[in-house]
């Protein structure tokens, strides 16, 4: 569990880095790595142009931010690897701890959806309810709703 833990801070920061920087969802580096919607399948965007924009757009791809650990099938390239470099550079210490415990990296997409939400008021109270897929947190949605 604490691997684990670990795994989801070091996520977590670089995700609140390109939340600030306004490129979780939408405006990729150069040679991001993208998830296509809805699989676990993962390309490198050696290039940004107007259809990949459309797409990142439209949620048919998602950009997508490191779980760290060893030898990660797909490595971001260029711009994309330069920043995940220097926003996870004041904790190699973690990192490495994660390689020497021989934890796969792997990549997870920077946004979700919430499936079949729905909502309404009882009374003075919201009842809210919905999905998520696999790795995601009710309460960082509700937090977002609440916000």
């Amino acid at each position: 569990m604490n691997l684990s833990a670990v795994r989801s801070m070091l996520f977590n920061l670089l995700l609140s880095k390109r939340v600030e920087l306004g490129r979780w969802c939408s405006h990729p580096l150069v040679g991001d790595v993208m998830q296509l919607g809805g699989s676990s399948s993962l390309f490198v965007a050696e290039s940004i142009d107007a259809e990949l924009e459309r797409r990142l757009n439209g949620a048919e791809i998602n950009l997508t931010g490191c779980l760290c650990g060893k030898a990660a099938r797909v490595m971001p390239v260029a711009d994309a690897a330069d920043f995940e470099q220097q926003a996870l550079a004041d904790y190699t210490f973690w990192i490495n701890g994660l390689q020497r415990c021989k934890v796969d990296a792997d990549r997870r997409s920077l946004r979700t959806t919430a499936n079949d939400l729905q909502w309404e008021f009882q009374d003075d109270m919201l009842v809210v309810s919905f999905s998520l897929p696999k790795g995601s947190y009710a309460t960082a949605l509700i937090r977002e709703l609440i916000r």
